[in-house]
């Protein structure tokens, strides 16, 4: 308990002592996610009581393609941050920060179906039986070579596209969403949540620099630790995901557990606290 008051003590102490005295710019496409966005801003207020400099965000628009920004790295006209789900790809463009930024939570997905065909996924318990049913995903989310690699017969769609309706004219079967996003009130009309599935597989979003960048990714490290041990990481996570995620009522619903051939060897699995309801991560 003492040395627990000192620790306290001291971390009050480097707070109230912090004062920025050099400015980093990161460059970084807009964060339109509330979690998101608070997330940079503690990661902002960590790095200048930590390391004293000061974080000064340039946000991006327009980029036009998640993979063409991590491309973008380092780049004199493109970012200096990045953040998605990682792959083996994505880590051999940029250089990754191994901390799971939202605990894995993107590797939960709620399937989106048609109001007049409901129950299209119910008693599927097995991924051998969807093998009649198209699935819809981003060509450039990682998760669509996740179901495509795990048997499912996906139908890729472009950015630009808009998938609702393609679900809506029947172009598709369902639509796995994130976790995350669960809003039923927001749908659009003639859309709605299977009641029965939840597609799960590991995953993990990371902050992304660009290769030989070690200031800032020593600098994003750190916060990132800090964060994680102090609680800040649950905080965040329970005021700004937590309530979607209780609204979508998992306990009741059939897990399908799918493989993630692209999730790299370097993922920190076995740190259970970085992982949603400090569940340790397992490849399958």
């Amino acid at each position: 308990m003492f040395k627990c008051w000192l620790w306290a003590l001291s971390l009050l102490l480097v707070i109230c002592e912090c004062g920025a005295q050099q400015s980093v710019t990161m460059r970084v496409a807009q964060a339109d996610h509330p979690y998101m966005q608070a997330l940079f801003t503690k990661l902002a207020e960590r790095i200048e009581c930590l390391h004293q400099k000061q974080v000064t965000y340039q946000y991006v628009d327009h980029l036009p393609s998640q993979q063409r920004a991590i491309q973008l790295l380092g780049d004199e006209h493109g970012i200096d941050l990045f953040w998605g789900v990682t792959s083996q790809q994505r880590e051999q463009q940029g250089w990754a920060i191994l901390i799971p930024i939202a605990k894995g939570l993107l590797g939960y997905r709620i399937a989106l179906v048609r109001s007049d065909n409901p129950d299209i996924l119910a008693q599927k318990n097995y991924v051998s039986d969807f093998s009649s049913l198209r699935v819809g995903l981003s060509e450039d989310w990682p998760d669509a070579n996740v179901f495509s690699r795990n048997g499912f017969t996906v139908d890729a769609f472009s950015n630009s596209s808009s998938h609702y309706d393609m679900l809506r004219k029947g172009r598709f079967d369902f639509l796995p969403e994130e976790l995350t996003a669960f809003d039923p009130q927001s749908l659009p009309k003639g859309l709605m949540y299977d009641k029965h599935n939840v597609f799960y597989y590991p995953s993990a979003v990371y902050l992304f620099v660009a290769k030989g960048d070690k200031q800032r990714h020593q600098l994003l490290s750190s916060a990132l630790r800090s964060l994680f041990s102090d609680g800040t990481i649950e905080r965040l996570l329970h005021t700004h995901l937590v309530p979607n995620i209780d609204a979508a009522e998992l306990a009741t619903r059939n897990y399908i557990r799918l493989t993630n051939p692209l999730l790299p060897a370097s993922a920190p699995l076995h740190i259970s606290h970085y992982w949603y309801n400090n569940k340790q991560g397992t490849r399958q």
